[in-house]
């Protein structure tokens, strides 16, 4: 459950609610091979679509990877958020309200591991690495003929614009500690066959620290984003703090402000966060208040969050 309301230069406006679901089925295995090395394999379908799948053959210090929606990526933080990211709450949630109202703050860039990709890395001394290349960073091929769709609108060659990938998450061998590194670009090349582009390439780089003391753990993030418009650079930078008050119930308060160079006024966001498992059922709240959305003076909003979570 979502409820949003805004208050734009005083003005009061009526917000939004709505209440949502969301199903997961996943199916996975592995062998081990005639050759010593490993093979994992596994789709997972979200709300009856195939979302996820992937096929990696090697050790865990290193291996090769064909996947879609698989693995370690950018768009993953050392915040210790107990629920959802701001991203998800103050943008995806509010998507409805139109690109006006909500907050633009981008936390992945073009996203290579969500589109059909090929990667290699692996997890060496509690620290993942990984590079990943996915031909085409503005859609998936879903069909064995590579096309997409019957008039053929994504088939090799008719739009291009490819990403790449690197990231590096993990301890360093250090208890407690979490650092994360990430470096992604993408062409930005979507245009006729044959015509010139019509925007610079997309770049996105990402620093994340945090540490776990035992009772609570701290992380801060920062990340620089170029969408491919040219001169223009947003760069965020976040922080949190989270911990269990009890063997069941964890609480968290976090704040991100988010500067573009050519806008008027920085985006910034506050939130709270508080959550607590039943065994077997967790129910998160998160509550939050967002200004200057879309770099705009006067454009706040509020956010409610309600989600629970049952895995079995």
């Amino acid at each position: 459950y979502s409820a949003v309301s805004y208050d734009k230069t005083g003005a009061k406006q009526s917000g939004g609610r709505a209440l949502g679901a969301e199903t997961n089925i996943g199916l996975t295995s592995s062998k081990t091979l005639s050759n010593g090395l490993k093979a994992d394999y596994g789709i997972l379908l979200e709300d009856g679509v195939p979302d996820t799948f992937y096929l990696r053959v090697g050790s865990e210090a290193f291996g090769l990877t064909i996947a879609n929606d698989y693995g370690t990526n950018s768009s993953q933080t050392t915040i210790p958020f107990v629920s959802d990211t701001f991203e998800t709450i103050f943008s995806d949630n509010v998507a409805g309200s139109g690109a006006g109202n909500k907050v633009v703050y981008n936390n992945h860039g073009s996203n290579a591991h969500d589109k059909n990709h090929v990667a290699i890395g692996g997890k060496v001394n509690g620290t993942e690495y990984l590079v990943r290349y996915a031909p085409n960073n503005s859609g998936r091929n879903q069909d064995s003929d590579m096309c997409g769709s019957a008039t053929g609108t994504n088939c090799i060659g008719d739009i291009g614009g490819s990403a790449t990938e690197i990231v590096v998450r993990g301890s360093f061998g250090v208890p407690g500690l979490g650092v994360m590194l990430a470096y992604e670009t993408a062409e930005n090349d979507h245009v006729a066959k044959g015509a010139a582009a019509t925007a610079e390439d997309k770049k996105f780089k990402k620093y994340g620290l945090s540490y776990n003391f035992g009772v609570a753990t701290v992380g801060v993030t920062q990340h620089k984003y170029e969408d491919g418009t040219a001169g223009q650079e947003d760069k965020a930078t976040q922080y949190g703090i989270s911990g269990k008050l009890s063997k069941d119930l964890s609480a968290g308060i976090y704040y991100l402000t988010n500067d573009r160079n050519t806008g008027a006024d920085d985006e910034k966001i506050k939130m709270a966060q508080i959550g607590y498992n039943f065994g077997g059922i967790g129910i998160e709240l998160s509550y939050g208040q967002a200004e200057n959305a879309n770099f705009t003076n006067g454009n706040d909003f509020e956010v409610m969050q309600i989600r629970t979570i049952q895995s079995f």
